[in-house]
């Protein structure tokens, strides 16, 4: 008798890979961004958990971000800053 078959679980999981690029379609490469060592600060931000000190701490390390004028979402334009 032949022992049932099973999964190894080294595989991705379907559309893994897929997904990570519809997410990053588009997005700029910001290597140097200061918002990279600070993601929990931003991601705070984002679901309306941070509070003013740690807005406006965020806003000025978008104004002083190499990437400022191209990345999307920096806080130092006022369309965004306004919204945050």
């Amino acid at each position: 008798m032949t022992a049932p078959r099973t999964r190894s679980g080294s595989r991705k999981e379907p559309g893994t890979l897929s997904l990570l690029a519809e997410i990053l379609d588009n997005r700029p490469n910001l290597p140097e961004a200061r918002c990279r060592t600070n993601w929990e600060l931003f991601d705070d931000i984002v679901d309306g958990k941070a509070s003013r000190d740690d807005k406006n701490y965020a806003r000025g390390l978008c104004r002083r971000c190499v990437h400022s004028a191209e990345c999307p979402d920096s806080l130092a334009r006022p369309e965004i800053a306004k919204a945050g």
